[in-house]
């Protein structure tokens, strides 16, 4: 017994280390609704079209990592804790773009209009209603928000490359809207048009900075216990829960630009610098919350 707060530290460590996917993940079936698909140097992906506009999707496998952010200020902050995730799931390679979207529901709320940028002011619900519009377009069930952990698990990519990376490298935040290359370019202050940064080793552009990005749980003070498959719902006697948005935004300083940053807001709020991003799963593998129902 006497050892075990040493196992328990070399585990911790090891798993902080990296993060870690599945040696052999198998090669998932396309997706029914692919017009087209195929393989890269980031791995499988799955393009999606709707009349003249399209996405790509890009898969990333079942794996485990650390996931927090115990640094983070105040409500922000996360205990850091290992996270197994069960099965493989798709998600675009890029934030909702505001052509997609408007092919789609033939409306475009968006404060800084550009089709070529990210769709923003939009409430959680609006963004619920799209996938469930998508589910009925293409007839499946495997459209949704990404959870928590699967956003956070393709921001850190399959080594963790942000690590490595400067801020300004891979996301539109406040500090770089006024760095040389705006300058150079005479940019506007605002989001900005999606992939111009560097992606990430899964091949996702813009998980960090440029608009946040609406995940499917809801806000809630997280313990250090790990977890697997998890997905939070809060239930509030008299008050609809806050839900979590992740990502940093083009105007918040660099401390927000981590994977493991969270915010929250209710469901209702919408705002010019949150967006969100699409996932896909097959249908029969959706995640289920392990035991994370919380009355309040």
């Amino acid at each position: 017994m006497k050892y075990l707060p040493i196992i328990s530290f070399v585990l911790i460590f090891l798993f902080t280390s990296c993060t870690l996917v599945e040696v052999k993940p198998g090669v998932p079936e396309t997706p029914p609704w692919a017009n087209e698909s195929g393989n890269d140097k980031y791995g499988l992906f799955a393009i999606l079209k709707y009349e003249k506009s399209k996405i790509k999707f890009r898969y990333i496998p079942k794996g485990s990592f650390v996931m927090g952010n115990e640094k983070a200020k105040g409500g922000s902050s996360t205990p850091n804790r290992i996270v197994i995730l069960t099965r493989g799931f798709w998600i675009c390679e890029s934030e909702m773009p505001q052509k997609f979207f408007k092919s789609v529901t033939e409306v475009n709320p968006s404060k800084y209009q550009n089709l070529e940028k990210p769709l923003e002011n939009i409430t959680y619900y609006k963004c619920v209603e799209f996938t469930k519009k998508l589910n009925n377009l293409y007839l499946t069930k495997g459209f949704n928000l990404p959870s928590v952990a699967q956003w956070e698990y393709s921001a850190r990519g399959p080594i963790n490359k942000y690590k490595d990376m400067k801020n300004n490298e891979i996301a539109w935040f406040g500090q770089s809207n006024s760095d040389s290359f705006m300058i150079k370019h005479n940019k506007k202050f605002g989001t900005h048009i999606i992939k111009r940064k560097t992606p990430n080793h899964f091949g996702l552009y813009d998980m960090l900075g440029n608009v946040g990005e609406w995940c499917l749980d809801d806000f809630q003070k997280l313990s250090n216990t790990n977890v697997t498959d998890p997905v939070i719902t809060v239930k509030k006697k008299w008050l609809t829960p806050h839900k979590v948005y992740r990502g940093g935004i083009f105007n918040s300083g660099d401390y927000s630009i981590s994977p493991g940053y969270r915010t929250e807001c209710t469901p209702k709020w919408r705002g010019r610098y949150v967006g969100f991003r699409l996932v896909w799963q097959t249908p029969s593998a959706q995640i289920k919350a392990q035991s994370l129902n919380i009355k309040r």
